[in-house]
């Protein structure tokens, strides 16, 4: 029995190719059928684990009878294949299966040798297999030559699908139609290649795949991605229906078939059946428990545990001609427990499609969109509602029923449709491209096809398969190996010796024919397994002085090596440590020949000892430093130590003269004493701490020993020093000021503190003392030169005051003018306005003008020679007048200002003016009120006539009502005349004349 498992992500509905075949793939656990002899399987403790995390179905019974099978037709493959890979789109089939066949299979032969250290083992791992029918069109390494047992669907507990596909997903059915789902790129599996050991010498190897179908597709109205632009409408009339999801990404397949209870059972009941009536040769562990528990959690987790149904929204864009019908749109919903889903679309209403019409395939969970009106673009929206209420009686969650929005057995997603009338494809075909993967062995060629799972894709929607439409070449070489690429896609891929590990190699594909030209890369990721090879140490020799330690580092070929010393020297020791680094050290005074072997271990074997050979050349015994030390106070003057060396020859025959030199230390500066045993050491004034020199002592044959001498120079406080030279800049009359930071030092690198010494004459400062932030703020209106005093105290001297200067830099003060100037005239008076009296000044002293803005709305203004304003009220006015003007400095500053003026009201005398009156030779009434008619009085006063001169041809008779009678001399015809004042009851007008033309009236 082939115990293999994968676990597929999710459940997911598969649209066809041909017409009338369902896919869709369930994760299941498949029983191979059993030869007549065998031997039992136990489940195993990874197999007792997926069955209790729910992952698998075991078959098992309490008397230790199992009913796992030997499976002789099946072999150890280095292709490991999940059911996600079959699970895939017919247009996105998994090329690793192709290229696995193509390339040979990876297995071990007893007595191979293996290198656990550097590879799995993956033909041992228990699995259970989870597969589902696969298209015609579509590889798989499953044998179903027997007839199968009925498969017990359950999906993966996964809460969602991960969808980081970045490119559409083009999906073609049996007419060509080719769909593509908004942000959902092709889920290519990566193509996963084995090859086994190749004996054969090495050469140019070509591996093709099964012949694609070339048929091209008929032309079909094209799916394609919406423009960015778009944005998805909402379905507000039924959004309180709607459950709130993110715009689609990468659409979920989700399973069509239910778990069917009944036929679990019998499944069951029929394996435990067989465990007795036809019970295996072998024995196998208990495993009934197991099951019981599994079984006991699914059901229950199933029936009272039930999540719902989830469906995503979508946004597509459509080609569509008249009469055309869109391709199936896969809705990607899904069920985490794999219950049977039903679909629903409103045919009428705010929810159902307004112009189109929709179709749902119940089985696939695609639908159909047809067009109503052939002349129609725009947006369609809808919503689709998804529903495993058809199951048997199941609660989601223990209070499902009261929460069924969020728990219940529905789901509801907005499907908008972007509609384009205009179907006319274009010619350009695009490579869409995968990365690949290739496992071969150590000095073991392999190879595959890398267009098997690559194609090509014409802006009209239609694919053609990679092998076909598209032409390899290299683009980057591996960097471990070789490969040979053809043009048709198959590569044969040869690594370098010995080597092991990941390798990679980039490839171009580019379309060919009619709209081609197009190129895309992809990765082949080539692993190489390593193979075991005894391991062998290298010889070596070293050489070094007497009395010196020598130091090399062992080598050898393996992986993973531990160095052992295997015998030691003769004239020395040696260490070595696992890594292969060695340290000779030989006896004192030995010079000559000297050995030591090693071996090596891999951790599966020892290698032959091996001999490394050390020659130690004589040498001088030169002097030998020790290091010392002394003690010195800062500025406390100059100090003197003695030097510690020895000299082995010092005692001969000829003994040594030896010569000290010593380097200048950091801290200060040091000199030799005349005999050399000693040294003068001063330091540089201020400095406290650690200083250090070195001194060599060197003997008359050239040897020479080095040591240091460490001085610890003690501190003693220093007073602190303020920064000087400071200086801050600031704009006159600035409202954030001048700031700055004051600083100082100390050479005991005491904490500081800053303040204020002696204030600012012309504004205010302030000082941080923690921090030394200074702000100074200038008088109003002061510019010129300023400064104040600080000092900076280290907590226990404070350092001599230091000046910071601060420039205050003049601006321009515009004019200021008081409020608004209030005068008064008498009527018809004019009116002059000194200069001095109006409410200018300037803070600078500039010379101001004056211009006057406007006119005032009752008289005249003007500007006489002084510079004084001249206003003359119109004539009669009286009441309030005013004008405004502007003072400049004639420096950019100006000011603005109004005069307000009172004319007071004068009395004003009527004026009469003539009039002339007809009579007839008789009496003539005269009305005052034609007299006044045509006079004036600036006050409208009321006016009464007074007679001054009396007419002399006639008599004139005041009849007390405001009306005179004229009675013309007997015989008098001509004009006679009289005079009259105008009245107003104070003032009179000056005396006007009435002519009386006497004659006769017509």
């Amino acid at each position: 029995m082939d115990n293999r498992r994968s676990v597929s992500p999710a459940a997911r509905h598969r649209r066809t190719r041909g017409a009338g075949v369902v896919q869709a793939t369930y994760p299941t656990f498949r029983l191979q059928p059993a030869p007549p002899a065998g031997f039992g399987l136990p489940i195993g403790r990874v197999g007792a684990l997926a069955v209790a995390l729910g992952v698998g179905l075991a078959v098992g019974t309490s008397l230790g009878a199992g009913t796992a099978h030997a499976d002789d037709t099946s072999a150890n493959t280095g292709s490991t294949k999940t059911a996600s890979s079959a699970a895939e789109s017919p247009d996105e089939a998994d090329d690793s299966d192709r290229a696995g066949d193509t390339g040979s299979a990876t297995g071990s032969a007893p007595g191979d040798d293996e290198e656990p250290d550097d590879e799995t083992d993956t033909d041992t791992t228990e699995s259970v297999d989870i597969s589902a029918p696969a298209p015609d069109d579509t590889d798989t390494d499953t044998d179903n030559s027997g007839p199968s047992e009925p498969a017990i669907a359950e999906p993966a507990p996964t809460e969602q699908d991960d969808r980081d596909d970045a490119d559409p997903t083009p999906r073609t059915d049996s007419l060509g139609h080719t769909t593509t789902l908004i942000s959902a790129g092709p889920r290519h599996a990566a193509e996963t290649h084995s090859a086994g050991t190749v004996s054969a010498p090495i050469e140019p190897v070509k591996v093709t795949s099964a012949e694609p179908d070339t048929t091209a597709p008929a032309p079909a109205p094209r799916l394609t991605a919406p423009d960015p632009a778009v944005t998805t409408a909402a379905c507000t009339a039924c959004s309180g229906a709607v459950t709130a999801h993110a715009t689609l990404t990468t659409p979920v397949e989700v399973s069509v078939t239910p778990v069917v209870t009944v036929h679990s059972v019998l499944s069951i009941a029929q394996k435990l059946l067989a465990a007795f009536l036809n019970p295996p040769g072998g024995t196998a562990e208990p495993g009934l428990l197991w099951v019981a528990l599994a079984w006991a959690r699914r059901e229950i987790e199933h029936t009272f545990f039930n999540r719902a149904p989830r469906v995503e929204n979508q946004e597509i864009t459509l080609a569509l001609g008249p009469g055309d019908t869109s391709l199936p749109i896969d809705l990607g919903a899904t069920d985490h427990e794999g219950d049977t889903l039903t679909y629903r679309v409103p045919v009428s209403g705010d929810c159902a499609p307004d112009h189109g019409t929709v179709s749902v395939d119940q089985a696939t969970g695609t639908l159909v969109y047809t067009p109503t009106d052939p002349d129609f673009a725009g947006t369609d929206i809808f919503t689709v509602t998804v529903s495993d209420g058809m199951r048997g009686f199941h609660l989601h969650g223990p209070l499902g029923w009261l929460f069924k929005r969020h728990h219940g057995h529905t789901d509801t997603a907005v499907i908008t449709i972007h509609l384009n009338p205009d179907g006319t494809p274009t010619t350009t075909i695009t490579p869409v491209v995968t990365d690949d993967t290739l496992t071969t062995a150590e000095d073991t060629r392999g190879g595959g096809n890398v267009l098997t799972n690559d194609y090509a894709r014409g802006d009209d929607g239609s694919t053609a398969p990679g092998t076909t439409a598209l032409v390899a070449s290299l683009a980057v070489g591996p960097a471990h190996g070789q490969v040979i690429l053809y043009g048709d896609g198959t590569y044969t891929y040869i690594p370098d010796a010995d080597y092991h590990g990941t390798d990679s190699f980039t490839y171009t594909a580019t379309s060919t024919g009619a709209g081609g030209g197009a190129s895309a890369t992809a990765t082949v990721t080539v692993i190489v397994t390593p193979v075991y090879d005894p391991p062998a140490g290298d010889p070596a020799t070293a050489s070094g002085d007497e009395d010196h330690d020598i130091t090399g580092r062992l080598t050898g070929t393996g992986d993973d090596l531990t160095f052992t010393v295997d015998s030691s020297p003769a004239h020395g020791s040696v260490s070595v440590d696992p890594s292969g680094s060695w340290t000779y050290t030989p006896d004192p005074d030995f010079h000559g020949v000297d050995s030591f072997t090693f071996t090596v271990d891999d951790g599966r074997s020892i290698s032959d000892a091996v001999t490394v050979t050390v020659t130690v050349d004589p040498v001088n015994d030169g002097p030998v430093a020790h290091a010392g030390s002394a003690v010195a106070t800062e500025d406390g003057g100059p100090i003197t130590g003695s030097f510690d060396f020895d000299d082995a020859d010092l005692g001969g025959s000829t003994p040594d003269q030896l010569t000290v030199s010593v380097t200048a230390p950091a801290g200060g500066t040091v000199s030799v004493l005349p005999d050399g045993t000693g040294y003068t050491y001063t330091a540089i004034p201020d400095f406290h701490g650690i200083d250090t020199f070195t001194y060599t002592v060197t003997d008359s044959a050239g040897a020479q020993s080095s040591a240091t001498i460490t001085i610890v120079v003690t501190a003693v406080n220093d007073r602190p020093i303020a920064t000087s030279g400071l200086a801050g800049t600031v704009a006159e009359d600035a409202v954030d000021g001048a700031g700055g930071t004051l600083s100082g030092t100390d050479v005991d690198d005491d904490p500081l503190t800053y303040t204020l010494s002696v204030q600012a004459e012309h504004g205010f400062v302030t000082v941080d003392g923690a921090t030394g932030a200074w702000t100074y703020t200038p008088d109003p209106d002061f510019h010129g030169i300023d400064t104040f005093g600080f000092t900076v105290d280290d907590g226990t001297l404070i350092s001599a005051p230091v000046e910071v200067t601060v420039t205050v830099a003049a601006v321009n003060d515009p004019p200021v003018v008081g409020d608004t100037l209030s005068v008064s005239t008498a009527e018809d008076n004019p009116l002059t306005i000194p200069r001095a009296a109006l409410p200018v000044g300037d803070a600078d002293g500039d010379a101001l003008t004056i211009t006057l803005v406007g006119t005032p709305g009752h008289g005249t203004v003007t500007v006489d020679a002084n510079g004084a304003f001249v206003y003359r009220p119109d004539a009669d006015f009286h009441g309030v007048d005013s004008f405004t003007y502007t003072v400049s400095d004639g420096h950019g500053g100006t000011a603005t200002a109004g005069v307000s003026v009172v004319v007071s009201s004068v009395p004003d005398a009527p004026v009469a003016n003539p009039d002339t009156v007809t009579a007839g030779t008789g009496s003539t009434l005269i009305d005052t009120t034609d007299l006044l008619a045509n006079d004036t009085d600036g006050d409208a006063d009321d006016l009464i006539v007074i007679i001054v001169d009396h007419p002399t041809n006639g008599s004139l008779l005041d009849n007390g009502d405001g009306t005179f009678t004229y009675v013309p001399d007997d015989g008098h015809s001509g004009p006679d005349t009289f005079t009259y004042l105008a009245s107003d009851g104070s003032l009179v007008s000056p005396t006007t004349v009435v002519t009386i033309m006497v004659g006769t009236l017509v």
